[in-house]
């Protein structure tokens, strides 16, 4: 739930960067891959090493594991072009052509602009977000509840059989989802969590981006020495040559 101004240009700023973000996901994704296969432990005993101890070489474990985080990894780059298709249409059918060049070269660009002029497109802006972006919340709530009133139908054993008295919604609560549980919060309470879970996003996205540049540095580092085991690989076969002759 977006309250301020500060919030909105954090939240525009955020969605003009996603189709970057969700390119830079797609073109480690292979690596990513690899690593996930490179971690696999292959079952085996030797016999006094004690290197074996506390690893797990349940490789049907692994293998799950290996396809929930493909799958989590997929679901990151759904998002991150989720994100991109909504930042396109507020460049596309909210704003007029020059607004559009003033939010691309200021959010997408990260070039200066005087704030006299960026000023009036957030306001602008900031009602049909806080719209939206409500919107988009109670649509995941309800999925979420579906999808929770679907499992308990089809694993009602794993519940308690027992009957219990559902309490009245207390007064000037909603029905919400927080951290998994459905509770009852009120508007300014509700607003609170939103806040703190937008400054845990916020930090999270602030050390994802830093472990994305770290593998873009290792992947740029891994290129350069692959290229340099080439050229000196060419020149030991030159050299042999020139001595064979």
């Amino acid at each position: 739930m977006i309250e301020s101004k500060q919030d909105i240009t954090w939240r525009l700023g955020y969605l003009a960067k996603a189709y970057t973000r969700a390119r830079r996901l797609v073109e480690l994704r292979e690596e990513f891959h690899q690593e996930l296969y490179e971690a696999i432990v292959i079952p085996g005993i030797q016999y006094g090493d004690e290197r074996q101890h506390n690893r797990n070489p349940n490789t049907d474990a692994q293998a799950i594991r290996i396809i929930e985080m493909k799958e989590r990894y997929e679901r990151k780059i759904k998002k991150e072009f989720e994100l991109a298709n909504k930042w396109l249409m507020i460049i596309n059918e909210w704003v007029t052509d020059r607004e559009r060049y003033v939010l691309i070269r200021y959010f997408q660009k990260e070039k200066p602009m005087d704030p006299e002029i960026i000023r009036p497109i957030i306001k602008k802006i900031k009602h049909k977000l806080v719209v939206l972006e409500s919107k988009t919340v109670e649509e995941r709530n309800k999925q979420a509840m579906d999808e929770f009133k679907e499992f308990r139908e089809k694993n009602n054993d794993l519940f308690a059989s027992e009957i219990v008295d559902v309490p009245h919604k207390p007064a000037n609560k909603h029905h919400v989802l927080v951290n998994g549980r459905f509770v009852y919060m009120t508007d300014d309470e509700f607003a609170e969590h939103e806040r703190k879970e937008k400054e845990r996003q916020q930090e999270n996205e602030i050390f994802r981006n830093q472990i994305l540049l770290r593998e873009e540095e290792n992947a740029k580092k891994r290129k350069e020495l692959r290229e340099r085991i080439k050229r000196v690989t060419a020149y030991e076969k030159k050299m042999r040559k020139e001595l064979v002759k």
